[in-house]
């Protein structure tokens, strides 16, 4: 997989130099890099106190590549994305800011992915009930073996049973009030919500 520097060279490659066009509601733009991003970025790169046209235009390769590892990928946190994804979603959300992952939610939530997830997240009370039903097959079948870990189990202090009862209570409790806490939204909405990845600084230049 490469690099995000390299895969950051690659859409570097494609994008143009300096330019102030009036239609282009991102104006002015330098290497990628529209002065409302640059702002964003916090970059005053002439040190007069203030990010202008000038800082624009005094926009370097290098400063351009800091911007879009910081900006568009680390601050979305596509490093968690598989490899394979990772330069394209990088290089859309350079370009089209929000809406890379937006895409990227609606085209998962349409191949079922969250309902995948949903489904993941149902497992553990049947396994919990499984889990004990299952010990009572096991006495049957095999009585030495249970005993001799029904003897193990006792050996286990109180105070780690009262820990592990602690914790699938939270767990159970927290995921409800979760639940509940959703208000009926559009699926592409609804898809967002097992996205791990945040939105912080994603549509800086979606702003511009």
């Amino acid at each position: 997989m490469l690099s995000v520097r390299a895969i950051s060279h690659q859409i570097l490659s494609h994008e143009g130099g300096f330019s102030d066009d009036p239609d282009d509601p991102g104006n002015p733009t330098n290497l990628g890099i529209t002065l409302a991003a640059l702002r964003n970025a916090g970059r005053d790169l002439d040190g007069d106190g203030d990010i202008d046209r000038d800082d624009i235009l005094r926009l370097t390769r290098a400063i351009a590549i800091e911007i879009f590892g910081e900006d568009y990928y680390r601050a979305p946190r596509i490093y968690f994305l598989p490899g394979a994804l990772q330069s394209v979603v990088y290089d859309m959300q350079v370009n089209a800011g929000a809406q890379a992952i937006i895409l990227l939610q609606r085209l998962l939530h349409d191949m079922g992915f969250d309902r995948a997830i949903n489904g993941l997240n149902r497992l553990p009370r049947p396994l919990m009930a499984l889990s004990v039903i299952g010990p009572f097959a096991f006495a049957m079948i095999d009585p030495v073996a249970f005993s001799a870990r029904m003897t193990g189990l006792a050996a286990i202090p109180e105070p780690l049973w009262w820990l592990l009862g602690a914790v699938v209570s939270f767990y159970f409790g927290a995921r409800e009030m979760y639940y509940a806490h959703i208000p009926d939204t559009p699926p592409q909405r609804s898809a967002r919500r097992w996205w791990p990845f945040g939105q912080k600084g994603q549509s800086r230049k979606s702003r511009a």
